[in-house]
């Protein structure tokens, strides 16, 4: 059993409200604060449906994937959908790189995927990034340690402000 840190209850709490109420949300860690766990609290009993988590290296979908079974205790199917596995028939929550989604997404209808997380969302301007994410037509969560970038594109367009930032 996953117990919460007392600022991942708040950040479920309002990052949960910001889902219900707008469709999106931005949550900012520092790094080792726990993004990935707190993401996977966040959607446990309060999404249903199928899920996807996003991200741009394969062994960062390792890492998710293994702190969302520990959040769903087994319940769950999960599924990889990158470079060395596309098998995601019948899988309530889908791990999947960018890069292999981008070439994918006609394979996928728009409303496929009832929540999405993005990792690493400062990524999510990059022109295919925003492409997948976009396709979907679903509430969205963006998770990073770095939400500015450099080039001051801003990811605020696409996840809205940040709802907690820690």
């Amino acid at each position: 059993m996953i117990i919460a840190k007392s600022y991942q209850k708040k950040a479920i709490y309002t990052t949960r409200k910001a889902l219900k109420t707008k469709g999106r949300a931005l949550l900012v860690f520092a790094s080792g604060l726990g993004k990935t766990i707190t993401s996977a609290l966040i959607w446990h009993g309060f999404k249903t449906g199928r899920g996807l988590f996003l991200v741009h290296v394969n062994g960062i979908l390792e890492h998710a994937k293994q702190e969302y079974q520990r959040v769903c205790e087994g319940k769950k199917k999960l599924a990889f959908f990158n470079g060395y596995s596309k098998k995601v028939k019948g899988a309530d929550i889908v791990f999947a790189s960018f890069q292999t989604m981008s070439r994918h997404l006609h394979e996928f209808p728009r409303d496929y995927f009832a929540w999405m997380t993005v990792d690493e969302t400062h990524h999510a301007q990059a022109k295919t990034y925003r492409t997948v994410i976009e396709h979907f037509a679903c509430p969205r969560l963006g998770i990073t340690a770095t939400p500015n970038r450099s080039d001051l594109l801003d990811i605020r367009e696409i996840f809205g402000d940040e709802v907690v930032n820690i």
